[in-house]
């Protein structure tokens, strides 16, 4: 037993005891350098991300998985396109041909959604109002938009680092990366609550993780980002154009749901997209059969 718990150690330390979610074959060799100061990270993180208050992307791959309100397993590959305007208007929409339309995932400054019209899929569309986004009233819904404005990694983080929700910044060496970490208030102010996790890596300063967490703890998100790419920003030299993640990988585990993502030829705007049309969502005009209003038994 003695010599197994030497081995045990030993193989811990040679291992560098670092934990990591990330895949085995995206782990970088582990970093002894010097690192910056928190401040100086945010301030680079938002230098690169304030550049980009609008998104327009050709979606090369869109493969989901998810199961509908009748419990089956959905599965489909699709092109398609993606939309952003800070801080809350979000639209991926996914298509294959003969077909057309065949998934849509949005989010304004009100509402979200997640709608099927395609012909001979679920026929089905899922909405609720972020004004009871997490209430005990609410039903799930198979992918959650606000979710996916979380794992684009464009947003800014508050330069102000005592302002609720708190961010923590450790570097792990094994990951090479800096790791930040939300923090809030419970509702009833009795403990603090993991928010979000975001690795960013060392070198780019790009996020390569993000993971949501719920009051309890759980996980509701786990990301993989990769891949960055430049974002075409009229008004800057090509030199100066900020970056983003181009490969995506998401995982629901309260619906088990799976979304990935390749996105291509992202810039601020591409013939006259994003606009207001874009991030309107009519129950009414979605196109299905069957809508079901997530938060209808939570009032008007």
């Amino acid at each position: 037993m003695r010599l197994s718990l030497t081995t045990l150690i030993l193989a811990m330390l040679l291992g560098g005891c670092t934990h990591s979610n990330e895949p085995k074959e995206s782990r970088p060799a582990p970093y002894y350098g010097e690192t910056l100061p928190m401040a100086e990270v945010v301030k680079r993180i938002d230098a690169n991300n304030s550049k980009i208050p609008t998104l327009w992307a050709n979606v090369e791959e869109m493969e989901v998985y998810f199961y509908d309100d009748q419990k089956k397993l959905q599965h489909e590959i699709l092109g398609g396109a993606l939309n952003y305007r800070a801080p809350r208007d979000f639209a991926l929409v996914g298509s294959k041909s003969p077909i057309g339309t065949v998934v849509k995932i949005g989010s304004n400054q009100d509402n979200y959604w997640f709608s099927l019209p395609a012909q001979g899929g679920p026929d089905t569309a899922w909405w609720g109002r972020y004004k009871y986004l997490g209430a005990d009233c609410t039903q799930p819904i198979p992918i959650r938009p606000d979710l996916l404005l979380e794992v684009l990694g464009v947003f800014t983080i508050n330069p102000d680092l005592n302002q609720l929700p708190v961010p923590v910044m450790r570097f792990n060496h094994g990951a090479d990366a800096y790791m930040f970490i939300w923090n809030n208030r419970s509702p009833r102010a009795d403990r603090w609550l993991a928010v979000k996790e975001v690795w960013y890596d060392r070198a780019t300063l790009q996020p390569r993780m993000v993971v949501v967490f719920d009051p309890n703890g759980r996980v509701v998100l786990e990301a993989h980002l990769s891949k960055p790419i430049a974002v075409k920003a009229p008004g800057f030299s090509e030199d100066q154009w900020p970056t983003m993640a181009s490969e995506f990988q998401l995982y629901f585990p309260e619906s088990k749901s799976k979304l990935r993502l390749t996105l291509s030829n992202a810039a601020l705007r591409h013939n006259g997209f994003p606009k207001d049309l874009t991030f309107r969502f009519d129950p009414s005009k979605a196109g299905v059969s069957k809508v079901i209003q997530l938060d209808e038994a939570c009032g008007p």
